[in-house]
């Protein structure tokens, strides 16, 4: 059996290129377990390393610091969120309070702005917009009947595509127009400069509902669920937050 099946291998493989260069453990992720909170938009790295030394500190009873140190560093906590002191005055308050240095405590916003996440997008745009191009037969671009074709192999169809290929022709035509449609303009929702949360979140969450109805109708190993996180990783800030 060979190693490299279908282009779901390739897609995993430039999705996590680009990953290793982006901050995708700051938010859901076991890095990003808090001991507390930081003010939004910021949050901090180094926390599995703070949760070991706050331990250690609470084990062999190494912490120096007074009561009155901790309210003073509260305080400059709630001084950020009301907007009157700057992010790296809390940063030095909370590692002074901790023992940690500050450059574990490297803030970030919740917008973040990198080649490498300028090439996270393209490469999803390209898996797409190539495919649109790509589609010039009559079963795409006159007949839409390409949807009841794919169907037809009885191998990779599943109960589902069963029940698909029961629907009315005109469904199935709109079926084959849509994800023609939807493949060119939910990318050019993914990039508007307009209306950009919004428009951004719904050309995300399309292809990931394209990419459910793939997988559920036809057998394709991982290469919809690889499709799917990928789109997930263009949902804006607004949705996060």
């Amino acid at each position: 059996m060979p190693l490299v099946l279908h282009g779901g291998d390739d897609y995993i493989r430039l999705i996590l290129f680009f990953a290793m260069w982006l901050p995708l453990g700051d938010c859901y992720s076991v890095d990003s377990a808090n001991l507390f909170s930081l003010p939004k938009p910021y949050k901090r790295e180094g926390h599995l390393l703070l949760l070991a030394e706050g331990f250690c500190s609470w084990l062999f009873g190494t912490d120096k610091h007074s009561e009155e140190d901790d309210d003073q560093n509260k305080r400059k906590l709630d001084s950020v969120e009301n907007g009157e002191t700057e992010v790296t005055a809390t940063a030095t308050a909370v590692a002074s309070s901790t023992g940690a240095s500050v450059d574990m405590f490297k803030l970030h916003p919740t917008v973040y702005t990198s080649m490498a996440s300028v090439g996270l997008v393209v490469q999803i745009g390209m898996v797409y917009m190539t495919s649109v191009f790509y589609k010039t037969g009559v079963e795409w671009q006159e007949e839409y009947s390409s949807v009841f074709y794919s169907l037809q192999m009885d191998y990779y169809r599943t109960l589902l595509g069963d029940a698909i290929l029961l629907l009315p022709v005109f469904l199935l035509r709109f079926l084959s127009a849509f994800v023609l449609w939807w493949e060119f303009w939910g990318y050019v929702f993914i990039l508007s400069p307009i209306y950009t949360p919004y428009l951004r979140t719904l050309g995300s969450i399309g292809f990931v509902l394209m990419h459910a109805g793939f997988g559920g109708s036809l057998r394709l190993g991982h290469f919809s669920w690889v499709g799917s996180c990928a789109c997930i990783l263009a949902l804006p800030p607004w949705f996060w937050d």
